[in-house]
């Protein structure tokens, strides 16, 4: 049986979920059978999913608090909705659910344990793939203006400077703090890093817990502008999606939280070799393309 030090109205655990119903309901039957649903208040923004999600999750957990958005919230606005919902009724504590997250039998009661040794700390899980060997998130450190993920063993705590929001809990102070997410310049994607990351930059730590394990398969890879199959255009057009973690404005803001000034030096670099090497990707025959793809292991 799982416990926990706080009372079940001051811990909220948000979950933004857009038309993904079988894997919501996986999320949510994973936090009920762990008895999760006893020690938190489980919010779930469900912005605009035109599939059965809100129905289902009416339906068959009715104790789950839904909040709606219009399909406009994106990520980073309905994780927002959320811990403004939370805040407004009393949470000490807000927990960061991506639903393709599992977390493990006891990981929010150990985070919540850690919470309490912690109170001023934002802390983050470590996840692993589906075969529950191999890393996929956690957090890490900017180094030369990179980000360089770190990870974790059982056992251990390690400091970071910024985290995946898959899995992370933020104190109530931390938000009083700094604020809320900033949902207009990253709707979608590095709205959880930038946050993260600029909390650590106003004096908050940062951690990942290794005895806080997730599951969650890691969608991110190293993308070859040269070798691509998909058309330039697409690619041109994504930088202006919302959605897309191309997208210019999210980019730049990213670059500029772990870079300062020298984060437009950075976009603008990568402004430019976009435009060469796609230029030089539109006039290399596709036989010559397919002879160098062994080389596509190597970053463009």
């Amino acid at each position: 049986m799982i416990t926990s030090p706080f009372s079940k109205r001051e811990i909220f655990v948000v979950i933004p979920v857009h038309n993904r119903e079988p894997i919501t309901v996986r999320c949510l039957q994973t936090l009920k059978e762990q008895g999760v649903f006893d020690l938190c208040q489980i919010v779930v923004v469900n912005d605009g999913s035109t599939d059965q999600t809100r129905e289902t999750v009416a339906f068959a957990y009715p104790e789950v608090i839904i909040l709606d958005g219009d399909g406009s919230l994106y990520w980073t606005g309905a994780i927002k909705m959320g811990m403004q919902y939370a805040l407004q009724k009393g949470a000490k504590s807000i927990i960061w659910l991506n639903d393709d997250c599992l977390p493990g039998s006891a990981t929010v009661s150990t985070m919540l344990a850690q919470a309490e040794e912690r109170p001023d700390t934002i802390l983050g899980a470590q996840s692993y793939e589906l075969d529950g060997t191999t890393f996929s998130y956690s957090g890490g450190v900017v180094r030369g203006g990179d980000m360089v993920k770190q990870t974790v063993n059982r056992g251990q705590v390690l400091k970071c400077e910024w985290l995946h929001g898959n899995l992370v809990l933020i104190p109530r102070a931390v938000v009083a703090k700094i604020g809320l997410p900033d949902a207009k310049r990253f709707p979608h994607y590095h709205g959880d890093s930038t946050y993260t990351h600029y909390a650590y930059r106003n004096g908050v730590e940062l951690a990942i817990v290794g005895d806080c394990v997730a599951y969650c398969a890691d969608s991110s890879h190293v993308y070859s502008r040269f070798f691509a199959t998909e058309p330039i255009s697409s690619f041109i057009k994504s930088h202006f999606s919302l959605k897309s973690g191309r997208y210019w404005r999210a980019a730049l803001g990213l670059e500029l939280e772990m870079c300062g000034l020298n984060g437009y030096l950075r976009f603008m670099r990568y402004l430019l070799s976009s435009i060469l090497i796609l230029g030089l990707r539109s006039i290399t025959p596709s036989p010559i393309r397919n002879a160098l793809r062994p080389l596509n292991k190597l970053r463009d």
